[in-house]
């Protein structure tokens, strides 16, 4: 139940973020392409640096087709998908690991 709870609040992030952005993804299509790039994502082995550049690149590559296939591509709407990609990965890892960092280092282990 937590991983399916985990998965809707990113799916949910992403979407709206796409939204805020100006991507204009209906919902029914946003709801099979995420996923795509969450399985695409599980299946490329990546370190956590390097999973912002392949999220991204992901990210662009699936919703791209979409965007292509209904004619509207180019490279403003590869920005705002790479921005989305990108905020999700801050909010979700990024900021979590920094907050995390204070506290493994406040622990008495590091302290001698």
């Amino acid at each position: 139940m937590l991983s399916l709870a985990r998965f809707a609040i990113f799916s949910t992030q992403f979407y709206l973020l796409l939204r805020i952005f100006g991507a204009g993804l209906p919902i029914a299509e946003a709801y099979i392409l995420i996923p795509v790039i969450y399985l695409i994502m599980a299946l490329v082995p990546s370190i956590a640096l390097a999973e912002l550049g392949i999220r991204g690149s992901v990210s662009i590559f699936v919703i791209g087709l979409y965007y292509d296939k209904i004619g509207r591509s180019g490279e403003s709407m590869e920005m705002i998908i790479l921005a989305a990609s990108s905020v999700v990965w801050l909010i979700n890892l990024a900021i979590p690991a920094v907050i995390g960092t204070f506290f493994v280092f406040s622990l008495k282990f590091f302290r001698k």
